[in-house]
């Protein structure tokens, strides 16, 4: 067919003219003039609304097709119109398809309108009504909602709310003039439901959304969250122009209300419960939202609990609101949200919090360590942010009660209770807080090696007695607190010590032994440093500086120190490289280091784990040359995968043998070193047979639990060297 158009002074005539693209369409058919008998039709086919996003600057999805006749009638132009819109979405919420019928005439000069919205052929929403074209361009249109889904709104919302769930059942009329329209009526919210994404806490409700002119508001709506069912009393609500520019004027009374929610997953600005008793009021357009709250933090709700965290460990020089985090210590979440959105809105945030003792607060130094300072108390804290997302702390908070997990390197973990007037100062930075903080480590303290002078003394002396036998009250414990002080800058607070001996022996000896060890560690911070490291790793004090060492010290202490050390030791090394692995036995130390043998295995891999380079020996003092060469030397194994399962492997290695039966010279044992290569294969199995059968008849067997029914072996291992 061609493409024609015919223009004379007395009309146009448009024959098949017609743009193509597949199966998108728009063309022109007819003929426009003012007779009466003249017709234009203007049509448009399956035409993708998504091809004039980026000109509209928005994301609507679904296919367009529609007519619109042109022409005269008496005298006067007439224009009717039929179109629709299947598969409409908006901003990934899909609305349904679309109808839409409408008239004019230039007599009149209105438009008959008719629309209606369906969503999986059910008939959902419907709009009726007239436009005045002329000069008054007057409005009187009804909308009438059966059971609407709500999300219909929520291309209006999109960046602040989500999960948006419930019906919509009610008319809105829409009255005034094109320039200016007016909005009138009220709907029924049954199963409404949203999550404030800032907040990540999702809401329920049933009540009544009033319009009235350019406002939408509510009236003393109950909110209730899913999780913990609290409540929230709303009033207030949005000014738009034509559902655009939203501004909001909005007052929440909280009683004992769950309001944050944010988890770990979401983003790093908020995560955990908090629970609060107050008002909130959010004021000004979506983009730059202002929130003022003076709240309470509120006693426990069920299980769950206000629980307030800082995080340092990430922490630099920024003090973005992102670093600021709130823990949830109960894991009972609902999934709001799987990832947190980039925003181009501002909000800005003034909380004035009132923590009351129920509230818990978490200063997180290094979270995979456990090395946190948990505590519970009272303050006033003032959070805020601007609409830069800067974030500030003013206020003091005093610790009650609590406790703070000591960490060193790879030591034992201690937790200290933290001493009531404690506190945490900020004057703005986050990480600019300062410390005062008291807590102590109590235990009961063995005090026997405080007497280690006076014990190896008489046990050198035949003549004396035994000094344990004669003051068995040494053998006793000792109430004692290891005092750790906390002071300065948050992130790198200066660390102090002290100890309190609260109850021991009442005797003389004991005393006079409790005050020397007290007077040696108020004026010499080595010496208070040996204390606190015997009290807090080895349970029990250390003897006192120019005291000597007796087996009963040594005895006691050996373990733990060579566990400390190579524990210490192997941290400071992996910082260095990760595949090597060290591993230092001082326990062959004798009290006098007469035997003086010290044992030192490590490994290192490469090839991603493929090679495996180890040693094992002693170093000790050797009767002989060879004996000393093979001790330096020690026990040596290259191992191979062969495989990237490691089944087949292949390993040389070298063996110090101790040969008692071929004595050199009557002189003792004879050392020998072996060197060797294995072949490993190592496979899995459920039942013996398996071993010798082939791959692709195992699945048949699989069915056959009859041959080895009561032998049945758990999983294990064969090697063949």
């Amino acid at each position: 067919n061609k493409n024609v158009i015919n223009i004379t002074r007395e009309k146009i005539d448009f024959i098949n003219f017609q743009l193509k693209n597949n199966e998108q369409k728009i063309g022109l058919n007819g003929t426009y003039s003012f007779h009466e008998d003249d017709v234009l039709d203007f049509y448009v086919q399956n035409f993708r609304l998504n091809q004039i996003n980026d000109l509209l600057k928005t994301d609507i999805q679904g296919k367009f097709s529609g007519k619109v006749k042109l022409a005269t009638l008496n005298g006067q132009i007439y224009l009717e119109s039929s179109s629709s819109v299947r598969n409409l979405e908006a901003y990934k919420f899909k609305i349904g398809d679309v109808t839409s019928d409408w008239t004019w005439n230039n007599e009149d000069s209105i438009i008959q309108l008719e629309s209606t919205l369906r969503q999986k052929r059910k008939l959902i929403t419907t709009l009726d009504g007239t436009i005045h074209t002329d000069h008054s361009k007057t409005l009187n249109i009804v909308s009438h909602f059966r059971e609407t889904d709500i999300n219909i709104i929520h291309p209006f919302i999109k960046d602040e709310v989500s999960l948006l769930t419930g019906e919509i059942n009610g008319d809105i009329a829409v009255t005034g003039t094109i320039q200016k329209p007016e909005f009138h009526g009220l709907a029924r919210i049954t199963n409404g439901g949203f999550t404030i994404d800032y907040l990540k806490t999702h809401y329920q409700f049933n009540d009544d959304i009033h319009f009235h002119y350019d406002s939408i508001y509510a009236r003393n709506i109950t909110l209730t969250d899913t999780l913990w069912k609290t409540t929230a009393l709303l009033n207030g609500g949005l000014t738009h122009k034509l559902f655009q520019d939203f501004n909001s004027f909005v007052q929440i009374d909280l009683n004992k209300t769950f309001i944050f929610n944010t988890s770990k997953g979401d983003n790093e600005t908020f995560y955990g419960p908090v629970f609060v008793s107050g008002k909130t009021y959010l004021e000004g357009p979506f983009d730059n939202l202002k929130i003022r709250a003076p709240l309470l933090t509120s006693e426990k709700i069920e299980s769950a609990n206000t629980y307030i965290s800082i995080p340092l460990e990430s922490s630099g020089t920024s003090t973005n609101l992102s670093y600021i985090k709130f823990v949830n210590p109960n894991q009972k979440t609902i999934n709001t949200s799987s990832s947190s959105k980039k925003r181009d809105s501002k909000l800005s945030l003034d909380l004035n919090l009132q923590i009351t003792p129920e509230a818990t607060v978490d200063i997180i130094l290094d979270e995979k360590a456990g090395d946190i300072l948990h505590a519970n108390g009272q303050g006033r804290l003032s959070l805020q942010v601007d609409e830069n997302g800067e974030f500030n702390i003013f206020g003091d908070y005093y610790i009650n009660s609590g406790g703070y997990n000591f960490t060193l390197a790879k030591l034992p973990v201690k937790k200290f209770s933290l001493n009531k007037g404690s506190k945490i100062s900020w004057k703005g930075d986050p990480y600019g807080g300062v410390l005062d903080i008291q807590a102590q480590y109590s235990q009961s303290a063995s005090i026997r090696p405080l007497f280690t002078a006076e014990i190896s003394a008489a046990n050198s002396d035949s003549t004396l007695s035994k000094f344990a036998d004669d003051h068995p009250e040494i053998n006793q414990t000792a109430e004692t607190d290891v005092i750790l002080k906390l002071k300065g800058n948050l992130l790198s607070p200066e660390f102090g010590f002290d100890i309190n001996v609260n109850e021991y022996p009442n005797t003389s000896l004991v005393q006079n032994k409790i005050q020397e060890l007290k007077s040696k560690i108020k004026y010499n911070e080595q010496e208070l440093n040996r204390q606190v490291f015997g009290l807090m790793l080895l349970r029990q004090f250390m003897p006192l500086q120019d005291a000597g060492l007796g087996a009963d010290a040594v005895a006691g202490s050996a373990s733990n120190v060579s566990e400390i050390f190579t524990a210490q030791f192997s941290n400071m090394l992996s910082q260095f490289d990760e595949n090597l692995q060290i591993d230092i036995d001082l326990n062959t130390f004798d009290e006098n280091f007469d035997n003086n043998s010290l044992r030192l295995k490590f490994s290192y891999s490469v090839l991603d784990g493929r090679i495996r380079i180890s040693r094992d020996g002693n170093f000790q003092n050797a009767t002989n040359a060879d004996q000393e060469i093979a001790n330096l030397f020690g026990e040596w194994t290259v191992e191979y995968l062969l495989s990237e399962d490691g089944k087949i492997r292949i390993k040389a290695y070298n063996k110090n043998n101790q040969n008692v039966l071929y004595a050199q010279d009557n002189s003792g044992a004879s050392n020998s070193t072996v060197y060797g290569m294995s072949l490993t294969y190592t496979a899995e199995f459920d039942k013996l047979k398996e071993l010798f059968q082939k791959k692709k008849d195992k699945k048949e067997s699989e069915k056959d639990d009859t041959d080895i029914e009561e032998g049945t072996l758990p999983k294990t291992e064969e090697d063949i060297e």
